[in-house]
């Protein structure tokens, strides 16, 4: 009953109705005022403004970077997607370190230059880029209707050409290079990234210098085989030499 109630609360306070009530009045020129800071959701959907409206968007992955993210050395961020674990992580590091957060997605760009703007967090450092190992500069990026679901590969059925962008694609240990970054901490909502890094990553650097990593894994698969969420976080407690520090539904948290 009580999971029936929550379900039923969590459509309410995300359907059109409320938006247009309640939610939609505290918008001012395509920006939302966060508990993190002011955050911009121009040309992204009512049901994802409301998400972040009530504080519901990557909320597992914000608590665990509350309760367990290291404050002591730079951040990579692959996936920054609209910023909204961005924020967290400029707010919870409160400008004591870098942070370079990576997005493929140029659509996104103009949003996280303008959080990064209004909230003047001058040690972020946003890159447009993929994280990929085809040995290719660049690559197509396929991105949907509302800028979220993107990915590297065209979706089944995909038609529509103007949905298909090209953008700059390197590997982790070229990011690490090119910024001259020593011991980081990884964090990474990019489903299916984090197999690529796990299994075709062979820079022992990236391995060696990663002191902590918040990763939201899914099962997946790559170059043919299938991956489960266990597989995955095996992989980094071999490859990283880390141990599992909290794991709760989908996100994982690994130190040394």
């Amino acid at each position: 009953m009580i999971t029936k109630i929550k379900f039923w609360v969590g459509k309410i306070l995300v359907s059109d109705f409320v938006f247009r009530l309640l939610i939609k009045r505290q918008i001012r020129n395509g920006v939302i005022r966060t508990k993190n800071g002011f955050l911009s959701v121009k040309n992204q959907s009512t049901y994802i403004q409301a998400l972040i409206f009530w504080d519901i968007y990557e909320n597992p992955e914000r608590r665990a970077i509350r309760k367990y993210l290291r404050k002591d050395t730079t951040i990579i961020e692959l996936g920054a997607s609209l910023g909204v674990v961005t924020l967290a992580l400029c707010k919870w590091i409160d400008g004591k370190q870098k942070i370079y957060s990576v997005e493929a997605n140029p659509k996104l760009l103009p949003n996280l230059l303008q959080t990064k703007s209004l909230n003047q967090l001058h040690t972020l450092e946003i890159i447009n880029s993929a994280i990929d190992y085809s040995g290719n500069k660049t690559i197509s990026f396929s991105i949907d209707a509302n800028n979220l679901g993107s990915s590297k590969e065209s979706p089944e059925g995909q038609t529509n050409s103007n949905a298909l962008v090209t953008v700059e694609a390197m590997p982790l240990h070229d990011l690490i290079s090119k910024y001259d970054i020593g011991e980081y901490v990884l964090v990474s909502d990019i489903e299916g990234a984090e197999v690529e890094i796990l299994v075709s990553e062979t820079d022992a650097r990236v391995f060696e210098n990663c002191k902590q990593i918040v990763f939201e894994l899914h099962q997946t698969s790559y170059k043919g085989k299938q991956y489960t969420q266990q597989n995955l976080a095996d992989l980094v407690v071999e490859k990283f030499n880390m141990q599992v520090l909290y794991q709760s539904g989908n996100i994982w948290v690994f130190g040394k």
